[in-house]
């Protein structure tokens, strides 16, 4: 694929967010980096690092674009709730698994 300024800056972009592990294969010469950024996509929290990807996928085109609206849940989900205080017991709190 050839790749314009604005998609190399963004490969940087990405790159600079990412950790020691996945920069070794994140680099314009690699022909499998939009396949490894999709995963990279789907396994990550980074609101700024999805965005970046977001943004690189939409300039590559419509086909890696659809890579990324795989829904895809690596991980349980944790949320923690607060009970009221009541009277008589301390506040306790609670833990449910989703």
């Amino acid at each position: 694929m050839q790749y314009n300024q604005s998609m190399t800056d963004l490969v940087f972009a990405i790159r600079a967010r990412l950790s020691a592990a996945h920069k070794q294969t994140i680099k314009t010469s690699n022909p499998e980096l939009l396949g490894d950024l999709a995963e990279i996509y789907q396994a990550t929290l980074d609101i700024k690092l999805r965005a970046d990807i977001e943004e690189l996928m939409g300039l590559a085109g419509p086909t890696w674009s659809a890579l990324l609206q795989k829904p895809a849940l690596t991980q349980s989900v944790v949320r923690l709730h607060k009970t009221p205080p009541s009277a008589t017991s301390p506040a306790v709190m609670r833990v449910a698994v989703a």
